[in-house]
């Protein structure tokens, strides 16, 4: 086996984002517009004016919007086109492939508008909840 090197880019991007500060949280608002697979791999919310049990529920709240996928909405999406083609099953006499095709594509549809309503979503909320720890971190900066 050979020796792996990593670049420092490499080593850079598995790093989680660190929020120590008020200006770290605006800066996380940055880049929570950007594309997912240059997002941070995840965030580390270490205030030290926030107790513990504090910081781990912001780390897990803004992890799991930086981690949302959108695969769960688009099964949602995918789930309510399959039972709308099986309801419109019912009124039809025969079924024919064009119309199967027709389904099938409908479904696949779907699931792709829902993970785009799933990634948009998660984004905008990921942005909400930081502009709410950067004043909840300036309030606390202010009471030392």
């Amino acid at each position: 086996m050979g020796d792996a090197t990593f670049s420092e880019d490499a080593v850079e991007a598995a790093r989680p984002f660190v929020i120590s500060n008020a200006d770290d949280a605006r800066a996380l608002s940055a880049l929570a517009n950007l594309p997912m697979h240059r997002a941070p791999p995840g965030i580390e919310v270490a205030v030290t004016g926030l107790p513990a049990s504090e910081r781990a529920r912001w780390n897990a709240r803004l992890n799991f919007w930086v981690r949302a996928c959108g695969c769960h909405t688009g099964a949602l999406f995918a789930l309510v086109a399959v039972v709308v083609c099986i309801v419109t099953l019912r009124g039809a006499t025969e079924r024919v492939w064009s119309t199967l095709v027709l389904d099938f594509g409908l479904v696949v549809a779907a699931a792709l508008a829902g993970k785009v309503v799933g990634i948009v979503t998660a984004r905008l909320l990921l942005a909400v909840d930081v502009r709410r720890l950067a004043r909840r971190i300036s309030a606390v900066a202010e009471d030392r």
